[in-house]
């Protein structure tokens, strides 16, 4: 039963999950103007990132009682990655706020963006994750 509980909760972040990347920020990208987009995703990338750690960590603690580890430390996994964008999305913070202030500077230009890339991987290896916890799930 619990297992049951730990699939439902990663396929319904996996779904979540892809659905924000796939939809919701490119259609942010088209329908906000450049200079606004980072504020709406600065306000629900919070909320995105504390629902995946949420439902991560719970399906890692169901998975690991009923025994099924390999499940538990994919979520393990997840919930790591989620917690290590969570962290990066206060140094995007920080560092967009000086940029604000200094647009011209190379430097922080490029630790901006490579702050963003480390994010999207965080969140790409958490969707991977989930994914390999539903096809374990699925196929044994």
């Amino acid at each position: 039963m619990l297992v049951k509980i730990a699939f439902s909760l990663i396929s319904m972040w996996l779904g979540i999950s892809l659905f924000y990347t796939a939809f919701i920020t490119p259609a942010a990208f088209k329908a906000i103007p450049q200079d606004k987009v980072g504020e709406f995703l600065g306000l629900t990338f919070p909320a995105f990132y504390r629902l995946g750690i949420f439902l991560f960590l719970v399906s890692a603690i169901l998975f690991f009682f009923e025994g099924v580890y390999i499940s538990a430390f994919l979520s393990v996994i997840g919930t790591a990655f989620m917690i290590f964008a969570e962290f990066l999305r206060g140094q995007i913070r920080k560092v967009r706020a000086k940029l604000v202030e200094n647009p011209s500077d190379k430097d922080l230009r490029e630790n901006f963006f490579n702050l963003h890339r480390f994010s999207a991987y965080s969140n790409f290896t958490s969707i991977i994750s989930a994914l390999l916890i539903v096809l374990f799930q699925i196929i044994g």
